[in-house]
């Protein structure tokens, strides 16, 4: 997920209340979401949105506390199945988690995981993130299905950083984000449990092999033998930029002798497009580099617009156009860039394979780079259907309500028109070969796969394999 570097920091005429914090949220949907219309198409979908609506507001006439408001307005955004649409907590003061019991270290969290071997929940065991090594444990001050992060090292070692409760399908976990202060999102185990995700964020198995142990969102490069090799990209944030372009520096010849290079972006929620700089590696086609994309012309994002263009100064010339349109059409739905297709100049012979695992963790700028390379001749997908949310892109920010009361709403600037079929919102990319195998032999069967492919000298695109 691409968060604007222009953060809109109007907070409209509030009350310090659910039900005021409420309608803020709704009549902020109704006015910037270009969903609201393409989603609505008819009085039936509207009627439908319409009573929901007013059963949320219902509900945030009981909401007595700052978590309470926060599910409610989570519930009503959740109506529009778009992960760019969202509420997260302005809550900073307050950690969630309660006073511990245990006096956790290195050594008592060995201990307790030894002891409870047979026992333990999945998401239990030593973590790396990029602040240092963590402990998920079972304290006896929390209620059954809670567990406490603890830091091991550091600065803040033998600090509670998060709380993690298990829920049907996966966990919900609470944590404090560098710079919105303390959220609660969803949480789950991707890659055989080697890696939690949530949001953007994430944590990686302390004995994983196959992700970077000084950042397990990083990426990570590792040859695997006879010619393949594997890159791991968790995420696409910002940050993980430099470590790519050094990966590439560093191992760029190899990939372009390897007769085979495995992609593992699963669990990777988006971010940046940082993954253009691996496009001799991948491409063997000129491809559709954009689809056609189209804009809600609301006051909220004709600003955002206006500013960018000041900040980008002559390279902003692209947004005359659209922000003359806008002005022309305010609060309809016009056009706001072409598509475009591109290629390199070049298209190298090798690496002659590539192979890209996903899965349904896999969204936004990580569903682009699906879509991007997916059109190579050489690249073949494998895996399970991403997320499904590609076609609405480009997080703004704003604040909502007041007291204890405040929350940041996000919405998506633009959208994609022109993808396949209208639309793969909700539904995902699916794999040119969807694996129904336990996902622990995923990339041993790309592995094989690609050493087969490479022997017959052809690549086979369809097909379940290993499905149950």
């Amino acid at each position: 997920m691409a968060i604007s570097a222009i953060l809109m920091m109007t907070a409209l005429a509030s009350s310090g209340s659910c039900p005021g914090t409420f309608e803020q949220v709704a009549e902020a949907t109704e006015d910037n979401y270009a969903g609201y219309i393409v989603k609505l198409p008819d009085d039936d979908a509207r009627n439908v949105y319409r009573r929901f609506r007013g059963m949320m507001a219902n509900t945030a006439a009981t909401a007595m506390d700052h978590d309470a408001c926060r599910q409610v307005l989570e519930a009503y955004v959740g109506f529009f199945a778009d992960h760019h649409l969202f509420v997260a907590s302005r809550e900073d003061a307050v950690s969630p988690i309660p006073s511990l019991t245990g006096h956790w270290t290195e050594a008592t969290a060995a201990r307790y995981f030894s002891e409870r071997e047979d026992v333990l929940d999945p998401v239990e065991g030593f973590w790396r993130e990029k602040g240092g090594r963590i402990a998920v444990v079972r304290d006896a001050a929390l209620a059954p299905g809670r567990y406490v992060a603890i830091r091991m090292d550091g600065e803040r070692q033998a600090t509670a950083i998060a709380l993690v409760e298990r829920r049907p399908g996966g966990y919900r976990i609470r944590y404090r984000h560098p710079d919105w202060g303390w959220q609660e999102v969803d949480a789950m185990l991707r890659r055989s449990g080697d890696l939690l995700t949530f949001g953007t964020e994430g944590w990686g198995r302390a004995h994983a092999g196959n992700l970077d142990m000084e950042d397990p969102m990083a990426p990570w490069f590792s040859a695997m033998g006879n010619g393949i090799y594997y890159l791991s990209m968790p995420s696409f944030m910002p940050q993980h930029r430099e470590k790519l372009l050094q990966i590439i520096a560093e191992n760029g010849s190899l990939m372009a002798d390897a007769s085979g290079l495995i992609v593992d972006v699963r669990g990777n929620a988006g971010g940046d497009a940082i993954y253009f700089p691996l496009a001799p590696y991948f491409l063997a086609n000129d491809i559709r580099i954009s689809e056609p994309s189209s804009v809600r012309a609301s006051k909220w994002k004709i600003g955002h617009f206006e500013a960018l263009r000041d900040m980008q100064g002559e390279q902003g010339a692209w947004l005359d156009a659209p922000l003359e349109n806008m002005r022309s059409h305010p609060g309809q739905i016009v056009a706001f860039r072409e598509g475009s297709v591109d290629g390199i100049p070049q298209y190298p012979e090798n690496p002659g394979q590539v192979v890209v695992l996903q899965d349904r963790g896999v969204g936004s700028a990580a569903e682009a780079f699906i879509y991007h390379a997916g059109q190579s001749a050489k690249v073949v997908t494998m895996g399970e259907p991403t997320r499904g949310n590609i076609d609405y892109m480009q997080v703004s920010m704003h604040r909502v309500g007041s007291g204890v009361y405040q929350y940041w709403f996000g919405y998506p600037l633009y959208f994609r028109s022109g993808l396949p079929a209208a639309s793969v919102d909700d539904e995902g990319y699916a794999p040119d070969i969807r694996l129904g195998l336990p996902e622990d032999d995923w990339l041993s069967f790309a592995r094989q796969w690609l050493s087969d492919e490479s022997d017959d000298g052809k690549i086979e695109r369809s097909g379940v394999h290993g499905a149950p």
